[in-house]
């Protein structure tokens, strides 16, 4: 995250929105109003550790992305969303 120090804490934080965004199927705004950060913050450095998984695995694009987000290829072909409830940390 540009203009942040990393430190483990950071990492364990942008872990736990990792596993809010894949397991709980969370909208990044639900998760950046939980934290006290925006969505952009949550969704960019999510996106971050699957992209650098990506770099480094050499895999299919498709096919790491939909490890990272396989509800929403779900969500897309049912015509909906991500779910958008509470969250506790």
């Amino acid at each position: 995250m540009a203009g942040h120090a990393v430190t483990r804490a950071s990492d364990e934080l942008v872990l736990r929105w990792l596993s809010l965004r894949t397991d709980a199927q969370l909208d990044c705004n639900v998760i950046g109003e939980r934290f006290g950060v925006s969505q952009e913050r949550v969704r960019v450095a999510t996106n971050r550790v699957r992209d650098a998984d990506l770099d480094e695995s050499g895999e299919d694009y498709e096919a790491v992305k939909a490890q990272y987000w396989p509800h929403v290829a779900r969500a897309k072909k049912r015509g909906d969303g991500p779910r958008r409830g509470r969250v506790s940390r």
